[in-house]
């Protein structure tokens, strides 16, 4: 009866995680560490990532003030497209190539320049030392504190990416992914466009080749000094906002 016993402990201890394996499913196909990788690569901007976006933002911010000075009415409902590449440097430690597309509006009210709307969409590739990927992606994003009284702009907005990711790491999974950004009060100095405060929430999905699917979120932390924090699954990491460097805390 002794052993009956111990036999049915062991088969629910079992059946107990395996219940918990289940719940790990959706994450397993890919590790968190993996994703904060994917996150940090969205991140830089020496892959071209969401600072890449807000330095440009910020550069159409400046020049749209610039223009509204001293003929504010005739600034306001400014709006202007440009299509461009960008590439890394010959002998880069991260290589990159896109196309982007920008799209800028000024709002104003009473005549006062309020906010500038920037869509984006790009498409292209970057290599880097823990990660390749080719994909697409688009942006929108309102600047607001535009007035010359405000030190810092505020951005809020969206940014994705998606596409096929080859990790150089760990498993050196292959994986489609989609990222998504939702950026909550990002603030940026205008005199030297430092980002210093801001978070935003991230979704990302997707696969891996021979291993099924995942789901992650994850939380962004700007901290002022070049880095942000990442946060996915209670794990933490500190990510270099220009280089993507990844460092688990």
């Amino acid at each position: 009866m002794k052993i009956t016993k111990l036999f049915l402990l062991s088969c629910l201890i079992c059946i107990a995680g395996a219940c918990n394996d289940d719940d790990d499913d959706d994450s397993s196909a890919m590790t968190s560490e993996e994703a904060a990788d994917v996150v940090a690569s969205s991140l830089a901007i020496n892959s071209s990532g969401l600072a890449t976006v807000v330095d440009a933002s910020v550069a159409a911010a400046d020049a749209a003030v610039e223009a509204s000075t001293g003929g504010r009415t005739a600034a306001c409902g400014y709006s202007d497209q440009e299509s461009f590449t960008a590439t890394s440097t010959p002998g880069a430690i991260i290589t990159y190539a896109y196309n982007y597309t920008y799209s800028y509006l000024l709002t104003c009210g009473v005549d006062v320049p309020q906010s500038l709307s920037v869509t984006s969409s790009y498409t292209g590739e970057f290599d880097a030392p823990r990660l390749a990927s080719q994909h697409t992606g688009a942006s929108d994003f309102t600047v607001t504190a535009l007035d010359e009284s405000a030190s810092s702009y505020i951005i809020n907005g969206g940014y994705n990416r998606a596409g096929a990711f080859q990790s150089k790491v760990r498993n050196k999974n292959s994986s489609t992914s989609t990222v998504n950004f939702i950026v909550d009060a990002l603030t940026v100095d205008k005199t030297n466009q430092k980002i210093l405060s801001g978070s935003a929430s991230v979704a990302i999905t997707g696969s891996v080749t021979g291993k099924g699917s995942f789901t992650y979120t994850a939380s962004v932390v700007f901290e002022g000094d070049g880095n942000a924090t990442v946060t996915i699954n209670s794990n933490v990491y500190s990510v270099d906002i220009i280089t993507g460097t990844v460092v688990a805390q």
